[in-house]
């Protein structure tokens, strides 16, 4: 009977502090609906952009070995081209690593704030710190987040074309 009434008094607790904190709790589920919904984003794999990065790099050097003759200003002006998609890729290959292991922190954090939410271990003061921090943590990766994606979208058709061009260039030596 006793571990009953234990059972039934930290069952109670338990609940009044969840009613407690029911618009924290809110809050921190709306941040986590928000990374949730930000997966979309960096679901992406950085082996394809790395890809991308030898193949240029790869290309860059083969021309650079075998292309004899003077260049002229449209040769000039793809290579300059295709060297900054490069820089892209690299920089944007970077940058989603970096966002894939902030959104994990990012969503242990708030799975453990909202533990201790339910569990009744902060109180109001200490969540509004902590709830300040990490809102304004998942904002700037929202934001770092869609760039990456933007950006690679914006880059993929300039590659695809840079690189048929250079490809025939590369026949031509082959040749």
């Amino acid at each position: 009977i006793t571990y009953s009434l234990i059972v039934v008094l930290c069952f109670v607790l338990l609940q009044s502090c969840s009613l407690q904190f029911k618009e924290e709790i809110a809050l921190v589920e709306d941040l986590q609906e928000k990374l949730l919904a930000n997966r979309e984003n960096i679901d992406l794999d950085a082996t394809d952009f790395k890809a991308r990065v030898d193949e240029i790099k790869m290309n860059t050097s083969f021309l650079k070995v075998n292309y004899t003759d003077s260049i002229s200003l449209e040769f000039g002006n793809q290579m300059d081209k295709y060297r900054g998609l490069k820089k892209i890729y690299q920089f944007q290959s970077g940058t989603l690593s970096e966002c894939q292991k902030e959104q994990e922190a990012l969503e242990k954090q708030l799975d453990n704030l909202l533990h201790d939410l339910k569990k009744g271990k902060l109180s109001k003061e200490e969540f509004k710190t902590y709830y300040k921090k990490e809102k304004t943590d998942v904002e700037q990766l929202l934001d770092k987040s869609k760039n990456i994606e933007k950006k690679l979208v914006e880059v993929e058709p300039e590659f695809r074309r840079i690189s048929q061009w250079v490809y025939a260039e590369i026949e031509k030596l082959k040749d």
